[in-house]
């Protein structure tokens, strides 16, 4: 929490202190919680062992898919290609 306060006035920023509470209407944490959520049954589910020296590739993967979540397989596929 200490963190946030120390952000850059630059940013625009809310926290959720988990002790007082878990839900504050005016700060969205559903859309992490899910992103979090999909993220490790996807890592528990498709993969035997992460190594932490490739962790960020899986992070790059599954964000990337939470992002184009909307497209077709297709349209994801092409966005893929073109990023390489």
């Amino acid at each position: 929490m200490l963190l946030y306060r120390k952000l850059a006035s630059d940013y625009q920023h809310s926290f959720v202190d988990l002790m007082e509470s878990h839900v504050d209407r005016r700060v969205p944490t559903n859309g992490l919680e899910n992103f979090w959520s999909l993220l490790k049954r996807g890592i528990k589910g498709t993969y035997v062992s992460v190594d932490p020296y490739h962790l960020f590739r899986y992070l790059d993967e599954h964000t990337f898919r939470f992002n184009e979540r909307k497209d077709n397989d297709a349209a994801r596929f092409v966005k893929a290609v073109q990023e390489l």
